[in-house]
């Protein structure tokens, strides 16, 4: 086993801090925030005894033996310093007419009946080639469920307006690989439900991006606003080795005296796994695909993945889906859904505007889906 690497700052990443658990630490994962790793004991006797200045200071100036002692006694604090939010967004500047973001998002594959597709979607599905979906059950499809932070919001609305926004919540439920065009062949996702919140407490924050997705210039997707949980990160890191994300539609927030009208859409629980039965590619293959707008036309989402500063986690876990009132997954999703097969990473989206469906899966880039 490698010795590990100790973390030097608050904002360094890939690296170990020490936590107030015996023989448990704390690594910080770009993508998905501060995982717990565990070691042996006397590995972490030998380990934790290494001759370097750990703080190279004025009050520090002998060479120190680091103890289990040595802690930072709040985890919220920990977390907060991990980097699991989002890259900067590196394609606005060349894409200045299209809506991009730089998107830190896990991705599950939640297996729905065939006969469910239709019923939900209005459209049959397509089968997915077993090079793009190795080892699906039989009888399924895919469903996306997807949620995370989005940073670095840009746009220009009538090729004259710049808009921005900081930071979003987003979630979401797609099909992928339906068959809008009815053509057999011509892959296109349908949006199920979209939901966008705001972040570090400010749920309102998700008001007008929401009303907005709806009409023109903005495209044409129906986005409900809802609380997620957290809204700092990507997702919440557990002792447990797990992370997590909640997604919460609400039909009347209260943030001043707590109650409101909130309703459940998904809950997220994954860890990481070393053995997936699928690759990057099946992700970035299902993503890339155009999306259908409430217009009938189509929009090119287009997710590139080799601009993020970290890497991409496979991962495991359970995906459960509400039906409750409005804005909550449709009747028959609802359920418990475990051994789920998911993907976190760092993407940079740059979105087109509407165009034909056709002529938006003929123009998709396809070095995004390698």
């Amino acid at each position: 086993m490698n010795s590990p690497q100790y973390c030097q700052g608050s904002s360094e990443r890939g690296c170990i801090r020490q936590s107030h658990q015996p023989y448990a630490f704390l690594v910080c994962k770009p993508t998905i925030g501060y995982k717990w790793y565990k070691y042996p004991k006397s590995y972490l006797q030998d380990s934790i005894k290494f001759e370097h200045q750990f703080y190279n200071t004025s009050h520090t100036r002998n060479r120190s033996t680091m103890k289990l002692s040595t802690i930072l006694p709040v985890f919220g604090l920990l977390v907060s310093l991990c980097q699991a939010q989002a890259d900067p967004n590196t394609l606005a500047r060349y894409n200045p007419a299209n809506r991009t973001m730089s998107a830190n998002t896990t991705y599950c594959l939640v297996p729905i009946s065939k006969t469910l597709v239709k019923t939900i979607t209005g459209y049959d599905p397509l089968d997915i080639d077993i090079s793009i979906l190795p080892s699906f059950p039989t009888g399924k499809h895919p469903l996306i469920v997807q949620a995370g932070y989005q940073k670095d919001i840009r746009m220009t609305a009538l090729n004259l307006i710049p808009l921005q926004i900081d930071s979003l919540m987003q979630g979401s439920l797609i099909v992928p690989f339906v068959d809008v065009t009815k053509d057999g062949q011509t892959p296109i996702g349908v949006p199920v439900n979209f939901y966008i919140g705001g972040t570090n407490g400010q749920p309102l924050q998700a008001i007008v991006p929401s009303i907005a997705s709806g009409v023109s210039p903005f495209e044409g997707t129906t986005i409900f606003p809802a609380t997620f949980s957290p809204d700092t990160s990507a997702a919440r890191a557990l002792p447990n080795g797990f992370n997590s994300i909640q997604v919460k539609p609400f039909l009347l927030p209260n943030t001043i005296s707590g109650p409101g009208i909130y309703a459940e859409a998904f809950d997220i629980s994954f860890k990481t796994t070393d053995s997936s039965p699928y690759t990057a590619h099946t992700f970035h293959s299902l993503l890339n695909i155009p999306q259908l707008l409430n217009t009938k036309r189509c929009q090119r989402n287009t997710v590139y993945f080799n601009e993020s500063s970290s890497e991409p986690q496979m991962a495991v876990g359970e995906v459960t889906l509400y039906h409750q009132i409005l804005a909550t997954p449709p009747q028959g999703l609802e359920g418990v859904y475990k051994d789920v097969y998911c993907y976190s990473a760092n993407g940079q989206v740059v979105s087109s505007l509407g165009e034909p469906c056709k002529v938006a899966a003929a123009n998709m880039d396809p070095e995004a889906k390698v």
